[in-house]
């Protein structure tokens, strides 16, 4: 008696071949299981008790075999999968296409079915070569409804015709492997594919929006933001423009250097990324800067900037500036460094700002500026030449060197004109040097109105004019506004004829100083105004007393006076954590936010 087990190599099952009357003899080989060969055995007769009971024994054995074997594939294919997911890729087969439609337009709705009990991550869906980013969930066998967009060029519906078959690539993650269907599907052509009310769309992600920015990672990309004007955009990385602006690189561009990205009303963050070595020389660029202009729009954020050559040899300059131009809109946390802005033509006028040259309209917040800045015939400002109309500066600061024989130069604005609310919170220690000319300011250079508000300089303004305009330690000229909780200590020095300067104001016309004083022993000036009428304006440290009485906390001496013990009390300054200042022993005090 033969005991060798049917359904092996040594005693196979037979089946019946309906249609050569033959035996068909199954090798169930795990190497290749669906091989057959043929068998020479004679049959049992059809029909008889031995044929019923040997085919009965035949489909039981045969199920537990294939079970048997179905669990060893089915293990085996599982240890491919989870191997493979460590590649990363795969070819899926777990979505279907319920339903679509299609318009003209070259807009479609498509309903994806999960068919697989596991949810997936939808991550692009294509159609024609056109491709649809999403990343959206889809639960274990269930559907969601995708709208795809502009797919003109590759899955079309003409005028008048009823389908069309295109093929859609699906792209999806499950059980973090990366999969790709893909189905053909004659689609319905419809006159609008618009979703009706119950009906919930997934739309695709919209790259250069707040949610999706693009990543700028080299000069090159931070070139071509020229291209989307109102796109997002976001570092992705430290960016140095220092080659690609020079001769032989990308962009050198014949000796301009970067090309000012033109009005941008879209944003940038910088992710707190720097940009650096940028190049510039224009000769007939109204705006010299990153950005020539940015609208209210725009929104400017995190960024650092350093090492910039900007040359503007233009008869007329509209604003040069590290950051813009002309300034637009929401800008905080930007910090200019180690850098240079000239304007050398001599028969023009221009605005040179660290930052911006003009800051128009909007709110600039946490800056700061350290630039050297030359200038002819020039407002000029650490931060900003010229803030005006609704601009804001708050919580900045600027240092450097700012040479110009323009009027309108301070250390951190030349000028603050219009309904701009003005200067709060802010801080300069910028030396400043007016060369021919005398309006000039460690803080401001020329105010006609607005406010200057908590906020004092350090820094040494010089002035060699023979005019007499007026120069001074926080403002040159005062011709309207208000200097409220402010000082100054920098020295002002004349060496010209005709200056008029004074330790806080040089010349004031119509403006109101409140609570606020001048360092007189520092600034070398002992009057607060050299021109004009100053009230509420204090001078301390006299040369003829302890020059670090006013610093002192002696018994019988007030406390960093004038700032608290005021004759009306509601103008005490306020110190602390939360307050706009904090005391600093044997020194000035300082803002809280430093």
């Amino acid at each position: 008696m033969n005991n060798s087990a049917q359904g092996t190599i040594e005693e196979p099952f037979f089946l019946r071949n309906k249609s050569s009357k033959q035996n068909l003899k199954v090798l169930l080989d795990p190497q290749n299981p669906k091989d057959f060969a043929w068998s020479g055995k004679k049959s049992i007769a059809q029909g008889t008790v031995e044929y019923l009971v040997i085919l009965a024994v035949v489909v039981v054995i045969s199920l537990v075999v294939v079970g048997i074997f179905t669990g060893v594939f089915s293990s085996s294919s599982q240890q491919v999968i989870n191997s493979s997911s460590k590649l990363g890729t795969s070819s899926g087969s777990g979505v279907s296409i319920v339903d679509a439609v299609l318009d003209v337009e070259g807009d479609s709705l498509i309903k994806v079915n999960n068919t697989s009990s596991d949810p997936i991550t939808l991550t692009k869906i294509s159609a024609g070569g056109v491709d649809n980013d999403f990343s959206e969930q889809v639960v274990g066998m269930d559907s969601k409804t995708f709208s795809l967009s502009d797919l003109t060029s590759g899955c079309t519906c003409a005028s008048g015709q009823k389908s069309v078959n295109c093929e859609y690539t699906i792209e999806y993650t499950q059980n973090e492997l990366s999969k790709t269907d893909r189905i053909n599907k004659t689609i319905d052509c419809v006159t609008n594919s618009v979703p009706v009310d119950d009906i919930k769309v997934v739309y695709p992600i919209v790259f250069g929006t707040l949610n999706y920015p693009w990543v700028i990672s080299n000069c090159v990309e931070l070139q071509d933001m020229n291209n989307h004007l109102d796109g997002n955009y976001i570092l992705g990385n430290d960016i140095n423009c220092y080659d690609d602006t020079r001769a032989g690189g990308a962009l050198y561009n014949g000796g301009a250097g970067f090309i000012p990205i033109p009005l941008f009303s879209g944003s940038l963050n910088g992710n707190n990324h720097r940009i650096s070595g940028i190049f510039m020389y224009t000769t007939n660029q109204v705006y010299t800067s990153l950005f020539s202009q940015t609208s209210t729009a725009s929104i400017l954020n995190n960024l650092l900037l350093s090492d910039f050559n900007i040359i503007s040899n233009t008869p007329f300059s509209g604003g040069v500036g590290a950051l813009a131009g002309r300034g637009k809109g929401s800008v905080s946390n930007i910090h200019v460094s180690s850098s240079s802005l000239s304007a050398l033509n001599s028969n023009g006028n221009s605005i040179v700002g660290g930052l911006f040259g003009v800051f128009q309209e909007g709110s600039l917040r946490g800056c700061s500026s350290d630039v050297n800045i030359f200038t002819q015939k020039s407002l000029a400002g650490g931060v900003a030449a010229l803030l005006f109309t609704s601009g804001v500066i708050s919580n900045c600061y600027s240092n450097g060197i700012i040479i110009s024989n323009g009027n309108g130069i301070g250390g951190l604005v030349g000028k603050l004109d219009g309904t701009a609310p003005g200067v709060f919170n802010c801080y300069s220690t910028a030396d400043v040097n007016l060369l021919g000319s005398d309006v000039g300011g460690g803080l401001v250079g020329m105010m006609a109105s607005g406010t200057i508000e908590n906020s004092y300089s350090t820094g040494r303004v010089l002035t060699t004019s023979v005019w007499g305009n007026g120069s001074g330690g926080l403002v040159g000229r005062f011709w309207g506004g208000t200097i409220n909780n402010s000082f100054s200590t920098g020295r002002v020095l004349d060496i010209g004829t005709g200056a008029v300067i004074g330790g806080l104001v040089g010349y004031n016309n119509a403006g109101i100083i409140t609570n606020s004083y001048w360092d007189i022993t520092r600034t070398g000036k002992t009057v607060c105004c050299g021109s004009g009428s100053c009230t509420d304006c204090f001078g301390k440290n006299s040369a003829s007393s302890d020059p670090n009485a006013f610093f002192s906390n002696v018994i019988g001496l007030d406390y960093n006076v004038p700032m608290q013990h005021n004759i009306i009390g509601a103008n005490d300054w306020t110190f602390g954590v939360d307050a706009n200042w904090v005391r600093v022993d044997n020194n000035y005090p300082k803002l809280s936010w430093q």
